[in-house]
């Protein structure tokens, strides 16, 4: 692949100056020489020595070099289960990291099975192979509504192409999900031993807090530049970057940051235990202990805390996950994003209407127009071509933008300290081009602009696995128009990671101005593209939640707002 930009003038010259940085690169050197020198064997790729174990890479797509599958903490499972992770263990030899890790234990939509395992709490790493180094950093939390998912389930999350088109380092990782990811219960709280993370709930937010501090670690030994991180996520993973945002746990950990269709989402602590506590009761039931949950409830109370403890933690993962309903956008109902006054502050997201969030860092953020085809089942509102289906994915997608993206970057500008804001809308395949349209058929109308679509298009992969509706998208008559703005995404993410700033070093076509409260002023950049052309632009729109709210109220039948309302809690 051609690459889209250079690296800035002064950049390696401000780290050959940082001797914190030279200190440890020669140490590693060192060690490196070290296991080379000990008749270890001829490989396809560099061995890296990190804090816990050498590992051992290989040649990967776009003259890349892959570590897959690093461990970055221990195993969550046994007595760590719903604990914060801890650094792994240090391992003998060298770890051949040529596979990835397997997903974390989820389920896979509604009735079906469970899948991966408590053990994967690991982390994958491209870099470039002929470039000059120390590179920037970027790190990825793939989506899933925090329910599923993993950093390999797609191709598009594989960052070969990134990393070398872009000169960066590509960091994705494994995060533990559902309720193994976030979960309360009195029991665990009352050991005398937790400390506050161990109680705070958010366990899945501790395993990307722990990644982070894995990588200011060691990645300097793979050529990446701890000083320039940059943290990245869509949708549950663009979640968890606002979430983070908002730690001062994270405080440090990362520079600049992107969101991809996220959203402003917590649970209380008192919800979080009462939904542990009707788990705790249901698993009595299930087992036949007890035959309601009021007898369930006497049993539990003639038990210890440790007892309690020890009685959740032995439970299968698959008897905990069948008491969770999945709802009907196949994710499952349960409480995250607890605001424990450790993690996350009690106030939860009121801290950016505040402004007392701690990590004011650059910030790229956008959505797509049909980000709702994606949430309703076929059918599920009479025909997918009716315009009662087009109002409502109008509606969801249309607040999403107006709650997860302009609301956020308004809030954001006004704090005086906080970094530039860039926003963008996605809008390509979408069906406000009419006959123009660059999908065949009806795909603009069934799928659109639709969620993660814009992955491919940040990524460069322009790959969709095959189980995927968006296959049929990508056709060699829109090739030369989705490739010149995949292009220009990528130049643009590319020079963010790099500088905090879309523009520069390379100028792209059109600059990406930052977000400005100011009336009249532009707000967000505009992806599009025809069949031949990319069409990027800057647009003064705005949107706000409650206007919307009162407009499609007006117009929409109540059993089909109250649906959308539902699909925009559970996203």
């Amino acid at each position: 692949m051609l690459n889209i930009k250079t690296i800035p003038q002064g950049y390696l010259e401000k780290m050959k100056m940082n001797k914190s940085w030279l200190h440890t690169g020669l140490i590693l050197g060192a060690l490196f020489l070290l296991f080379s020198c000990a008749g270890v064997r001829p490989s396809s790729g560099p061995v890296i020595v990190t804090t816990s174990g050498a590992v051992r890479g290989y040649a990967d797509e776009e003259q890349t070099w892959s570590w897959k599958g690093i461990p970055y903490a221990k195993p969550p499972s046994g007595s760590l289960r719903w604990k914060a992770p801890l650094p792994p263990d240090p391992w003998p030899g060298i770890l051949e990291a040529r596979n990835f890790a397997p997903p974390c234990v989820q389920r896979l939509f509604a009735g079906g099975p469970v899948i991966g395992s408590e053990d994967c709490l690991y982390l994958n790493i491209w870099k470039p192979r002929h470039h000059e180094e120390p590179l920037p950093v970027y790190v990825f939390i793939h989506g899933g509504g925090n329910t599923f998912g993993s950093s390999s389930i797609y191709p598009d999350y594989h960052g070969s192409r990134l990393a070398q088109a872009g000169e960066m380092i590509f960091v994705s990782m494994n995060y533990r999900l559902g309720p193994f990811g976030w979960f309360l219960h009195p029991s665990l709280t009352e050991d005398s031993g937790n400390s506050a993370e161990d109680s705070s709930g958010n366990y899945g937010l501790l395993d990307i807090l722990r990644c982070l501090e894995w990588i200011q670690e060691n990645i300097a030994a793979f050529g990446g530049d701890p000083g320039n991180v940059t943290l990245a996520g869509q949708s549950a993973g663009g979640m968890n970057v606002l979430a983070l945002l908002l730690s001062e746990r994270a405080s440090g950990l990362f520079h600049r940051a992107v969101c991809q269709s996220g959203a402003l989402m917590t649970s209380t602590p008192e919800e979080g235990y009462q939904r542990g506590i009707e788990v705790f009761h249901a698993l009595l039931v299930a087992e036949g202990a007890a035959k309601t949950e009021e007898e369930a409830a006497r049993l539990s109370s003639q038990m210890t805390p440790a007892e309690r403890a020890q009685y959740l933690r032995a439970k299968k993962p698959e008897e905990l996950l069948s008491l969770y309903q999945v709802v009907p956008s196949g994710l499952t109902d349960f409480p995250f994003h607890f605001t424990d006054g450790h993690v996350l502050p009690e106030e939860g997201f009121e801290a950016l209407e505040r402004g007392t969030y701690p990590n004011t860092v650059p910030l790229m953020i956008g959505s797509n127009r049909d980000e709702f085809t994606m949430f309703f089942p076929a059918g599920s509102l009479s025909e997918n071509r009716s315009s009662r289906f087009r109002y409502a994915v109008s509606l969801g997608s249309t607040l999403w933008k107006a709650d997860a993206v302009d609301a956020v970057a308004r809030k954001l500008t006004e704090r005086p300290d906080q970094g530039p804001v860039y926003a963008y809308y996605f809008l390509w395949g979408s069906s406000h081009r009419g006959e123009d349209n660059v999908l065949p058929g009806e795909w603009s109308i069934l799928l659109g602009a639709s969620h993660s679509l814009e992955v491919p298009f940040f990524f460069g992969s322009q790959e969709i696995p095959r189980e995927s509706l968006a296959r049929p998208l990508f056709t060699r008559a829109n090739r030369k128009g989705r490739m010149d703005l995949s292009r220009e995404m990528m130049l643009y993410l590319s020079n963010f990671v790099y500088t905090g700033n879309p523009n520069t070093p390379e100028e792209p076509s059109t600059p990406w101005l930052p977000w400005s409260n100011q009336q009249g002023d532009e707000k967000c950049i505009i992806f599009d593209a025809g069949e031949k052309n990319s069409h990027i632009h800057m647009s003064y729109q705005e949107l706000h939640g409650d206007t919307l709210l009162d407009l499609y109220g007006r117009y929409m039948p109540p059993e089909d707002f109250n649906r959308v309302m539902e699909a925009v809690f559970w996203r």
